[in-house]
């Protein structure tokens, strides 16, 4: 392929990879399976759980869970 062709990229930037959640969802779509990877619901958010956002927002809790989950 001619260098015209090619896109260019940064050395750092060729380093990523594909994240699990792509990975997961291209693999789904591949045979056609249920995606549990990410959602796309059909229904409205309920109360309860926005208002539970907005507070964790509030109190400044804004990291990702420890991996095993948490109480």
């Amino acid at each position: 392929m001619s260098e015209i062709g090619r896109k260019k990229i940064s050395a750092k930037a060729d380093q990523f990879r594909e994240s699990v959640i792509r990975e997961m969802t291209r693999v789904a779509l591949q045979y056609s399976a249920v995606n549990l990877a990410q959602g796309f619901p059909d229904f409205p958010c309920p109360l309860e759980l926005k208002q539970a956002a907005y507070e964790a927002i509030e109190a400044d809790v804004n990291q990702y869970a420890i991996t095993w989950g948490d109480v």
